[in-house]
C-alpha cells in the first residue's frame, strides 16, 4: 500500500501539527514496533514529538495567554459592532447607503474572515483596514459621515494593546524559533518512519501490519485535510471518512505554516 496522502500534509497551526503527529506515534504504539522493525525511527519520531510539546506548552501557560485573549475577544467584539454600525445603513435606503456600502466592501476585504484568522493575522488585518480608512480620502469621508471615529477608536485601542502584548510574550518565552526548527526536525522523522514502513511493506513480511498502520496514517491525514479545508471554506463541511483520531490540541496564537 504506497501512502498517497502521507507525502502531502496540509497547512497546519502548530497546535493541529503537533496534535497530528501525537496521533501519529499513538498508531504506531498500537502494533509490536521491535517485531516490525522500526523501533529506531518510531522512538525518534516519538522523542521529537514529546519535546515540541514541551517547546509549544511554554506560551499556552504563559502569564500573558489570557490577557492575550482578553484584548483578542475585545477587538474581535469592536470589529463585529463597527460592521453591525456599517450594515445598519447600507440594509435601507437613505443618503448614507452608498458611503455604507464603500465602508463595507473594504471592511469584508480586510475583516470577512476575522474568526478564522489567528491571532497576529487579525492584527495585521485590522491594521491594514484601519490605514486605508485613515488614508483612503472617500474611506474616512465615510467614517467621518458614518460617525464611526468612537468605534474606531476602541477598535484600535484593543488591537494595539493586543500586539504590545502579544511581543512581549514572544521576547520573554523566546520559543518562536524552537517551535519552528522542532516542526522540521518531527516533519523529517516522520518522513524517515514511513519510508521505513514503505521498505518494511515491500519485503513481504507482516504486510498486514505495515498496511494497517499506512491505512491509519492515511486516514488521520485525510481527516487533518478536511479540517483545514472546513477552517478555508468557511464552515462548509467538506465529505470525509470518520477517524477515531480527532485533534484536541487547544490552540495558541500562531501563524500557520504555509506547506508541510
Amino acid at each position: 500500500m504506497k501512502s498517497n496522502l502521507i507525502s502531502t500534509l496540509p497547512p497546519l497551526r502548530h497546535g493541529e501539527f503537533l496534535q497530528c503527529m501525537k496521533n501519529v506515534v499513538t498508531i504506531y504504539d498500537k502494533n509490536d514496533v521491535k517485531a516490525l522493525a522500526i523501533e529506531k525511527p518510531f522512538f525518534e519520531l516519538q522523542n521529537q514529538t514529546a519535546e515540541m510539546e514541551r517547546v509549544f506548552q511554554r506560551p499556552a501557560a504563559h502569564e500573558l495567554t489570557p490577557v492575550l485573549n482578553l484584548h483578542d475577544e475585545l477587538r474581535t467584539g469592536s470589529m463585529k459592532s463597527c460592521y453591525k454600525m456599517i450594515q445598519s445603513y447600507v440594509l435601507r435606503d437613505n443618503p448614507l447607503q452608498k458611503p455604507a456600502e464603500l465602508l463595507e466592501a473594504n471592511y469584508l476585504l480586510h475583516g470577512g474572515k476575522i474568526d478564522r484568522l489567528t491571532q497576529p493575522q487579525k492584527t495585521a488585518s485590522i491594521n491594514a483596514m484601519i490605514t486605508d480608512w485613515n488614508e483612503n480620502p472617500s474611506l474616512a469621508d465615510a467614517v467621518e459621515k458614518l460617525k464611526l471615529q468612537d468605534i474606531i477608536a476602541e477598535l484600535v485601542g484593543h488591537n494595539n494593546l493586543f500586539d504590545e502584548k502579544y511581543i512581549e510574550r514572544v521576547r520573554t518565552t523566546q520559543e518562536t524559533g524552537q517551535i519552528n526548527q522542532k516542526r522540521k526536525l518531527i516533519r523529517n522523522a516522520f518522513n524517515n518512519l514511513i519510508t521505513v514502513t514503505e521498505a518494511r511493506l515491500v519485503l513481504g513480511e507482516n504486510e498486514a501490519a505495515y498496511q494497517t498502520i499506512l491505512r491509519d496514517v492515511n486516514a488521520l491525514i485525510l481527516r487533518f485535510k478536511s479540517m483545514v479545508s472546513l477552517r478555508v471554506s468557511g464552515g462548509k463541511k467538506p465529505k470525509a471518512p470518520e477517524s477515531p483520531n480527532t485533534p484536541t490540541t487547544p490552540e495558541t496564537p500562531e501563524d500557520i505554516w504555509p506547506s508541510m
